[in-house]
């Protein structure tokens, strides 16, 4: 992908010079729409290569919060959960396709992400862990459940 990417980034430059030194024949909104697309892909495959490299998935439990934290070299994104809300934490099966996977892509920017371990909040169910096996999922499982305050597992 970083090969691919340097590739992309030749396209970019020289679809850039073309946009800001036009010619009489450049189509110049095409250009821009085309421009655009083009650096909305490479962004995407740079995340996916940073996350690669050092992406991790933190949780973080207090005594009244859930915090997922998702982060690539010390930059990331949180979400917080309280805990009387959570309801059903468990371990899900997921078909382990490497199109859904957080260890080979990018983590999930939007939606319930992709992983084994699961809860319910409010109207959603959440799901976090993208990298981990089955078994991995059940062992952070018990020491999640060793540490809250109540039990999460029970409807």
């Amino acid at each position: 992908m970083s090969a691919w990417l340097v590739g992309w980034a030749f396209g970019e430059v020289q679809a850039a010079t073309e946009l800001l030194n036009p010619s009489e024949n450049s189509p110049s909104l095409f250009m821009v729409a085309w421009i655009t697309g083009w650096t909305l892909g490479g962004i995407y495959v740079f995340s996916t290569i940073i996350w690669q490299l050092a992406g991790r998935e933190i949780i973080t439990l207090d005594s009244t919060t859930f915090e997922h934290r998702l982060e690539a070299f010390g930059l990331g994104w949180s979400r917080r959960y309280a805990l009387a809300e959570i309801k059903h934490l468990r371990v899900t099966e997921y078909a382990r396709a490497s199109f859904t996977n957080q260890s080979t892509w990018a983590p999930p920017l939007i939606g319930s992400g992709h992983g084994p371990l699961a809860f319910d909040y409010g109207a959603k169910t959440l799901r976090i862990g993208a990298a981990l096996e089955e078994a991995e999922a059940r062992l952070l499982l018990a020491q999640l459940e060793a540490r809250l305050p109540r039990r999460l597992n029970e409807d």
